[in-house]
């Protein structure tokens, strides 16, 4: 049923693509009609169809279906992928199958036109001698030229109209709204606006109003609630118990159980937070995630060689996983391994210069042996990342003062006494973190 209705979808929205949603409806598949066969059956019976006639109106037809038939085969639900939780279909699913229809269709046109063009005339006016010997015709591509233009002059419209849809993004998901009022993964994303604007009671409204939806009750949905909790409100035991819900539904899911783990931690359950990650660790072992997260309880915990282990297996899964290589960076640090420490920091700059942590943590460590030039470099970028953090404005203080500049080291010293006096909840003091 789900590949029947998925088949004609798509040459539906060739030949009339309006709407364009970034989100479908899902199709109700619980509850099938009789008319609902009509897609599978009548899918399956045009290929048997234009086999039969393809003595009489040429293989091109089937050709075309067919390289539909095959190119768009992958998506079609014979398997299940992560998109198919909200919806069947998805426009840039058939970038390539439409080719397939496009001929099919431009083709059909023009056999069309032409076969107008041999019956479609009209005698003009004659005038003088010429009246009742003269004929004139049409122009024999005037019908196709005023079907091109209105064809393009519509297309052209709705892309215009299309176009105003994506700024400010808001409109692109109250678009999907307006044409499925029961999509809970379009309030989800509002939600999440209102959570990024800081609208804290209307994203948490929104949350619960797309769990209440038809479909809403899923893995994704009670993954976007809880990390709701987690982030904005810190409330880790609603977070630990969504989040939980979620993984009842699908396991499968590191980065749900790293952040669960992280709950566990917040209220005070180090030991259930570690066996979550060994869990996990037992469907997925090579997952970087998780083994990242096994060694940062392990670092936590003091045991550097052994966290030092899973940081080198999550780089095995993940090479440039910028996180595990700042995670080792520390951890050599902290056995004294300085310069290996050193050079993992670079690495992991080198993924992500903009990563604040990691700016701060290389400009210390290069200011504590002696490199005070090449320390205030990275210090700098620190405190351009992140200007109302005051630990990053004393370091490089610091690291001015050894390279010579007194003058720039009394400027960051006063600007990070003038925020200390400022009060906590009118500075940002957090450095970027990936």
């Amino acid at each position: 049923m789900i590949v029947g209705m998925n088949l004609w979808f798509y040459p539906f929205k060739i030949i009339w693509p309006h709407p364009l949603l970034e989100i479908y409806p899902r199709w109700n598949i619980d509850q099938i009609s009789p008319g609902q066969w009509v897609f599978p059956i009548s899918a399956a019976a045009v290929p048997v169809i234009l086999w039969f006639l393809r003595k009489k109106i040429g293989r091109g037809p089937l050709m075309a279906v067919a390289y539909y038939g095959i190119t768009i085969l992958p998506v079609l639900g014979f398997t299940s992928f992560y998109t198919m939780v909200y919806t069947f279909v998805a426009d840039h699913y058939q970038y390539l199958a439409c080719i397939g229809i496009i001929v099919l269709v431009t083709e059909s046109a023009a056999c069309g036109f032409e076969l107008l063009n041999k019956h479609w005339t009209r005698k003009n006016f004659p005038t003088g001698a010429e009246a009742g010997s003269n004929r004139s015709y049409w122009p024999s591509w005037l019908p196709a030229g005023a079907a091109s233009i209105a064809l393009l002059a519509t297309l052209g419209t709705l892309t215009y109209m299309q176009s105003n849809l994506y700024n400010p993004p808001e409109k692109l998901w109250q678009n999907v709204l307006n044409n499925d009022k029961t999509s809970w993964q379009a309030r989800l994303q509002l939600a999440a606006l209102d959570a990024f604007n800081h609208n804290t009671l209307e994203a948490y409204n929104k949350m619960i109003d797309a769990i209440s939806q038809p479909g809403g009750q899923n893995y994704l949905a009670l993954n976007f609630l809880g990390l709701f909790y987690l982030n904005t409100e810190h409330d880790y035991q609603s977070a630990a118990e969504l989040l939980g819900d979620s993984l009842n539904l699908n396991p499968y899911q590191s980065v749900v159980i790293c952040e669960m783990a992280q709950c566990r931690e917040k209220l005070g359950q180090t030991d259930q937070a570690i066996k979550d990650i060994k869990s996990g660790l037992v469907l997925m072992p090579n997952d970087y995630f998780l083994l990242r997260s096994n060694g940062e309880f392990l670092a936590k915990a003091g045991q550097y060689n052994a966290a030092l282990e899973q940081f080198q297996k999550a780089l095995d899964s993940q090479p440039f996983d910028a996180a595990s290589i700042y995670d080792t960076a520390i951890t050599l640090e902290k056995l004294g391994h300085w310069q290996e420490a050193l050079t993992d920091y670079a690495r992991t700059l080198e993924i992500d210069p903009d990563w604040g942590a990691a700016q701060y943590m290389d400009g210390k460590l290069l200011l504590a042996h002696g490199q005070a030039a090449a320390a205030a470099e990275h210090l700098k970028r620190a405190v351009d990342l992140a200007p109302d953090q005051i630990d990053a404005r004393l370091a490089l203080a610091e690291a001015l003062e050894e390279s010579g500049d007194v003058r720039g080291a009394a400027a960051q010293r006063a600007v990070a006494g003038q925020i200390e006096k400022r009060p906590t909840n009118e500075r940002s003091t957090s450095l970027p973190a990936q």
